[in-house]
């Protein structure tokens, strides 16, 4: 992330640009979501972030598939 701002944020995923990044640390955790484009069309995108661990989903609208993700720093 480049910036965050209140409930929102910017930066790049995957080298694209992330619009309409949304955060939200009610409930006790960290969930995210945003939307990335390529191409094929918009790939909308959620997250959340547990014990150092992020796990997500991506939504690919123009290829048609959903994909589960997730992250850890070494």
């Amino acid at each position: 992330m480049t910036e965050i701002t209140d409930s929102s944020f910017k930066g790049n995923f995957y080298g694209t640009p992330i619009t309409n990044g949304r955060i939200n640390v009610d409930w006790g955790t960290v969930r995210f979501a945003f939307v990335t484009e390529d191409q094929s069309g918009p790939y909308h995108h959620s997250g959340v972030l547990r014990n150092g661990r992020i796990e997500g989903m991506t939504n690919s609208l123009g290829r048609g598939f959903l994909a589960y993700w997730s992250a850890a720093r070494p």
